[in-house]
């Protein structure tokens, strides 16, 4: 809204005291400002979410207009937190909490507790993550607001998602999309079935497709690049899972284009990752390395822990492929340091295994046989039952090497059944979708298990 018709708005409302229409001016353009933070927030554009945010907050102390100041600290915050600065969003929520629990505004107190959550859940730091969650779900309850309830049940998923409770995430998203569906919510909705399509990856590609299609097409009409990028990610490890390698680099490459245009630093260090994976599955090593090395780059400016690590499992299995096993074991050894801090046993096990091959390759099959039997019980405990065929293929190859076939078979046999089961639970129409027979999706190095079974 332009400053002349706030003008002729404000002397409609405020009609007698010139003070009053001054004040009211203010009044209206914070509001309108905040309106205008919230749509750039919609569509991605941090940097104007930032920009009006920060007006906002200054119009809002000179009135003490407690709402409009901590909505504009909940949207700068989530602006800064799809930048990857969790310092700076932290700040910003912590702020909102405060002002909201100050001054009685239940609902934007559990909005604020929620993002609170987000960052510690990026953080790794899932016990204060669910403390936050939870609580944030009891005050949204109480006051009624499915929206907040809604979003709250898909971090809460995300979580148990994280730790490999694929059928409880799902229960979560399911409940989501219900409320998104019941209020008309199309960035939940497609946010929360991008995230369902995640559940499926677990166990076979072609079930997921369907959910990344259906939340790009969500997402590019509501104009939100965020959840876009993500889904494209998502889409193109199905395409890099069916061999399908020039889709998958373009969807990549997409993804990568609008995390850049919209300045969204986590997004752009995922697919860097996905880029190097391409290559990598190409035999073009030394892209892969470089893709790799920027993804963790831009991992180690954001603090971002646990991400790095994983991409450096990414490195530990390129440096195995290129006969380096010293190097592949530094790489794995440092991931596992760094996962020290975080309990999650699916990429504890991912590096344990890649520890173990580059053990073995320098004949030090004691600490290699630790390393994979270490790698089964995480992933077993993580429910990650097509990584887990991973390790076992590990070990076989260990009792071969040692000439004792005996021990080797029940590994093989292990993967066959595996295999053979996860082939007979999907539908004919799935299978179409996939593309490639399920039960070894997801995992680092097919390839390598068909090869030990032969």
């Amino acid at each position: 809204m332009a400053s002349k018709e706030i003008q002729l708005l404000a002397a409609e409302v405020f009609k007698a005291d010139p003070k009053i229409i001054h004040q009211g001016l203010i009044d209206l353009d914070g509001h309108v400002l905040l309106d205008q933070s919230a749509a750039a927030s919609e569509k991605s554009d941090y940097s104007r979410v930032s920009l009006h945010a920060q007006e906002v907050i200054r119009v809002s102390q000179s009135l003490n207009i407690s709402d409009m100041e901590v909505k504009a600290n909940l949207l700068w915050g989530r602006a800064l937190l799809s930048q990857g600065d969790y310092p700076g969003a932290e700040e910003r929520f912590t702020d909102a909490f405060r002002l909201a629990d100050a001054s009685q505004l239940p609902i934007l107190k559990a909005d604020s507790s929620r993002y609170l959550g987000v960052v510690a859940e990026r953080l790794g730091d899932l016990p204060t993550a669910i403390e936050h969650f939870e609580k944030s779900l009891e005050q949204y309850r109480h006051i009624g607001d499915r929206r907040g309830e809604g979003r709250t049940l898909n971090h809460l998923g995300n979580i148990l998602l994280m730790q490999g409770d694929h059928a409880g995430g799902k229960q979560y998203y399911d409940q989501f999309l219900v409320i998104s569906r019941e209020i008309g919510d199309r960035w939940g909705e497609g946010q929360v079935i991008r995230n369902i399509a995640d559940t499926y990856l677990s166990q076979y590609y072609g079930g997921a497709s369907k959910y990344f299609e259906q939340a790009l097409e969500i997402t590019r009409e509501i104009g939100n690049r965020t959840i876009e990028s993500s889904a494209l990610v998502g889409l193109g490890n199905i395409y890099l899972e069916q061999g399908e390698f020039t889709k998958a680099k373009n969807v990549f490459e997409q993804s990568l284009n609008i995390a850049r245009e919209i300045g969204n630093k986590p997004w752009e260090a995922k697919t860097l990752n996905q880029i190097g994976r391409y290559f990598h599955r190409q035999g073009d090593y030394l892209r892969a390395q470089s893709y790799y090395e920027a993804s963790i780059e831009i991992y180690q400016q954001l603090g971002n822990q646990l991400s790095r690590s994983r991409v450096l499992v990414d490195l530990s299995l390129l440096q195995h492929h290129l006969g380096d096993d010293l190097v592949s074991l530094e790489f794995s050894s440092t991931a596992l340091e760094m996962m020290d801090q975080f309990n999650r046993p699916k990429y504890i096990g991912q590096a344990q295994t890649q520890a173990g091959r580059a053990y073995a390759a320098l004949d030090d099959l004691e600490h290699a046989k630790k390393h994979f039997l270490n790698a089964e019980e995480n992933l077993s405990l993580a429910g990650e039952v097509n990584l887990l065929m991973e390790p076992h293929a590990g070990l076989a190859n260990l009792f071969l090497a040692n000439a004792e076939v005996e021990s080797a078979l029940p590994q093989v046999d292990e993967i066959l059944n595996h295999i053979e089961v996860a082939r007979s639970s999907v539908t004919d129409d799935l299978q179409d979708q996939a593309g490639a027979v399920p039960g070894l999706e997801g995992t680092h190095d097919p390839m390598w298990i068909y090869l030990v079974c032969c």
